[in-house]
């Protein structure tokens, strides 16, 4: 095959550890990495989790261009990318004029996981971070965490974005006032398109008929996972066409 040949790759991924709590099939995905080899591990594990639409873009220039009539569910962007890279990306589109792209929930995927780093992806509006070398249950994890536990938006200053506090309820007196002053709620815009597509898919792991509670509960696989593995192929192609 020649350099412009679609390049084939068969990906076994460890599905069987990974407790699928939510049917993700009607969520679209867009997948933005410069590196070849992580867009097919990521767009084989988002398969096999049973996601159907998933749109790739090389660095954050191009990514803009794929959001420019469209808007994914979720958006997987690595940091460092050239020219644009994922912090300068996940600006732009918290300050986009849409609605609807600027809540999208946005999963940062680094290599560098130093607490300056992950900081800086907060301070951009990025709703989760995922450390490489990624597993199947991490980026589960997160997609859960953003459908289960998903931060409200604020505006505060020149800021917009998932809300960057995490314990504010231990806050006591003067100092929580002040913080919860600073912050203005954005309570039209916390329920985005993409929150609402994910939880009316969501699967109910037992029964109707049993009476209980849906699992929900992925963070931990089971201590004997069953063996089952599932074959992705994985064709590296062009983007779907944008309008």
């Amino acid at each position: 095959m020649g350099q412009d040949s679609r390049i084939a790759v068969i990906l076994r991924v460890k599905v069987g550890t990974v407790a699928l709590a939510y049917n993700l099939s009607r969520i679209s995905v867009l997948i933005v990495e410069d590196n070849l080899f992580m867009r097919q591990l990521l767009r084989g594990v988002l398969t096999a989790f049973g996601v159907r639409s998933i749109n790739e873009a090389v660095d954050g220039t191009d990514a803009l261009q794929a959001v420019h009539n469209w808007t994914p569910d979720i958006m997987f962007v690595d940091w460092e990318m050239e020219p644009m890279n994922g912090i300068e990306f996940t600006k732009l589109i918290r300050q986009h004029e849409s609605a609807q792209l600027n809540v999208c929930p946005i999963i940062m995927v680094s290599s560098y996981t130093t607490i300056k780093r992950i900081s800086s992806a907060r301070d951009s509006g990025v709703n989760e971070f995922l450390a490489k070398p990624i597993s199947p249950q991490a980026i589960y994890s997160r997609i859960v965490m953003t459908i289960e536990h998903p931060r409200q938006f604020v505006q505060v200053g020149q800021y917009f974005g998932p809300d960057r506090r995490r314990k504010v309820e231990e806050m006591a007196g003067d100092e929580r006032r002040r913080t919860e002053a600073e912050y203005v709620p954005i309570a039209a815009k916390s329920l985005s398109k993409s929150k609402r597509n994910i939880d009316r898919n969501k699967e109910v792991t037992k029964a109707q008929n049993s009476g209980g509670e849906p699992q929900t509960d992925t963070t931990q696989p089971t201590e004997d996972p069953p063996p089952d593995t599932q074959d992705v192929e994985i064709v590296d192609k062009p983007s779907t066409p944008r309008e």
